[in-house]
């Protein structure tokens, strides 16, 4: 018997709201005696501070996202995730003018996937003048830390580059409109920009990051307390969902569910690919397969699941490098607090 059967869930505009959405269409939730309203946001910041309001009782949330609010808060509730949904899912996409000037540079026809970022230290060296603008999705979010990793290796002068803030779903219309050059964002919105021919996707997360965990679930410390079989009854739903869409078959189920009007609204060749493994680089040609694109876990592995400290003490050390803490050794109290390995097992004990 759960304390709260009635649950308010935030979710965004992506892929990777698969396991939510999958749980409510599927009967994933009633199966555990819990009656669901699935609310769409459009921003991450949004959702957080409605999870802070009470507003929403959990949330599809970025990996990075517990620590940094742990980092920032020195009482009162804190957010925190008791559970992994996905790795992957992200991908880097450029404008066309882009495309064509590195083309002309380079001698090239077309750009191949994986792209190296050479390509951008050639352009910016060639132009002592110029700048180039990118977009993310949130400065702690591992698309923000992604893009880094990438300027970074090859040197390429982050001086000269700026990262902007924008929600997901706002991306495509800023390729469009020239106000940036490229972004790091969560399918569907690479495969978007690439159907409505403004862009070109030049490398996914998985040739970055492979398989690193970035949708979590998201809640307050302080619900837990006081729900903690609510808490496990949820968790125990996502668990069965993600298991679900482990199945091919069941990908592009999903696929269609998430096009529907009331979810992502977009067709189903926009929502599909990365669901399927596959990144559509160029509108033109054939998509590159990537079979971990859009990874999901399953109970085979259970410590897939797991928010490990292993991977709270990684991303500390993407904010040091990002420059915002001084150092990860300050905060290796806060990975703890944030990533709770406790909750996750107690969830699977019960639920076994």
């Amino acid at each position: 018997m759960t304390e709260k059967s009635v649950l308010q869930l935030g979710i965004m505009p992506l892929s990777d709201s698969a396991p939510f959405v999958v749980a409510q269409e599927c009967g994933f939730f009633n199966r555990y005696g819990l009656e669901v309203q699935l609310c769409m946001q459009n921003s991450w910041s949004t959702l957080r501070e409605k999870l802070y309001a009470g507003i929403l009782d959990a949330a599809q949330l970025l990996a990075p996202m517990p620590l940094a609010e742990n980092i920032k808060l020195n009482e009162g509730p804190r957010l925190i995730t008791p559970m992994v949904l996905s790795r992957n899912g992200n991908a880097i996409s450029i404008s066309h003018d882009l495309q064509h000037e590195i083309c002309r540079l380079n001698g090239k026809t077309e750009l191949l996937q994986p792209l190296s970022a050479r390509v951008l230290e050639k352009l910016l060296a060639e132009d002592g003048e110029r700048c180039l603008r990118f977009a993310a999705v949130h400065p702690y979010s591992c698309h923000y830390y992604q893009l880094l990793s990438w300027f970074r290796s090859f040197d390429v002068s982050l001086e000269r580059i700026e990262i902007i803030i924008l929600p997901p779903s706002q991306m495509v219309t800023a390729l469009q409109c020239g106000d940036i050059d490229g972004f790091c964002v969560s399918s569907p919105w690479n495969t978007k920009a690439v159907r409505s021919g403004n862009a070109c996707t030049v490398l996914t997360a998985t040739d970055i990051w492979p398989s690193f965990p970035e949708k979590v679930l998201g809640l307050l410390d302080c619900w837990y307390e006081s729900k903690p079989d609510t808490c496990y009854a949820l968790m125990a739903a996502l668990r069965d969902s993600c298991q679900w869409l482990s199945s091919s078959a069941n990908r592009l189920e999903a696929a269609r569910i998430l096009s529907r009007q009331d979810y992502l609204d977009l067709s189903l060749d926009v929502v599909a690919p990365s669901l399927l493994g596959a990144s559509l680089g160029n509108a033109q040609k054939q998509a590159r397969q990537v079979p971990q694109y859009n990874q999901f876990l399953t109970i085979e592995n259970r410590s897939d699941f797991s928010p490990l400290a292993s991977y709270g003490d990684w991303l500390l050390v993407q904010m040091q490098r990002a420059g915002q803490i001084k150092s990860r050794d300050d905060f290796s109290d806060v990975v703890g607090r944030a990533y709770r390995e406790d909750i996750y097992e107690r969830a699977w004990e019960v639920y076994a």
